[in-house]
């Protein structure tokens, strides 16, 4: 990620950035890094209601779900509905 994230500040662009931060939170909750995951999900889910990514924000909420489920607390599985 720190090779991916090094390559990126050479071309800053929202999509690439948000790209980048989608693949951290995944990695994050592949990783069990509960924290880190579902806080980057949320940013991300309000990064994509900010500019009207529909489809994006989708995908994220389905990722963040299946992160809520991983992690097992019943609070969690309630809140990946």
């Amino acid at each position: 990620m720190a090779q991916a994230r090094d390559a990126a500040e050479d071309w800053p662009f929202p999509p690439v950035e948000m790209t980048l931060c989608w693949a951290e939170a995944r990695l994050a909750a592949a990783e069990e890094r509960w924290e880190v995951a579902l806080m980057a999900f949320e940013s991300l889910t309000d990064t994509c209601a900010q500019f009207d990514l529909l489809w994006a924000r989708a995908r994220i909420l389905i990722d963040w779900a299946a992160a809520l489920v991983s992690r097992g607390d019943l609070a969690d599985l309630n809140r990946a509905r």
